[in-house]
């Protein structure tokens, strides 16, 4: 992690995430332990929720996403699309880490797709809204 980055994390100061895990996700499951690293390397306190079932993670962030200053996802699109959708419009952000097949989401938002990397750059980074095409 960098001085700018430790900088921006610390600017905005998000204390603690949720972080929802889809173990069914090809690479969700083998990278939740760099994931929950990465928060810890950063300061961050981190809980984290697995999934069991399709539709579940928006079931979790629906049920627990405003007890955190951010809710990210591990898993593919599908995982990133049902915590997004159960989040808008005012929900608290969400951060992406890829951890499916194509992870189209993430790619598209140029999000790295190695957590060591991600997680900094999305804590330190500006909030944005995007169109979920309802």
């Amino acid at each position: 992690m960098t001085a700018a980055t430790s900088q921006a994390i610390e600017a905005r100061r998000i204390e603690r995430v949720l972080l929802i895990v889809n173990p069914a996700s090809r690479r969700g499951a083998r990278i939740r332990t760099r994931a929950l690293k990465a928060f810890a390397d950063a300061g961050v306190d981190c809980d984290e929720m697995i999934t069991d079932a399709p539709g579940h993670a928006a079931v979790l962030a629906r049920s627990h996403g405003h007890k955190y200053g951010a809710v990210f996802t591990l898993g593919g699109d599908g995982t990133v699309m049902e915590v997004l959708g159960a989040l808008a419009p005012n929900g608290p952000p969400v951060g992406i880490l890829a951890g499916g097949t194509g992870n189209v989401v993430a790619r598209t938002l140029r999000i790295p797709l190695n957590p060591k990397k991600a997680v900094p750059q999305l804590l330190g980074g500006d909030e944005a809204r995007i169109d979920l095409g309802r």
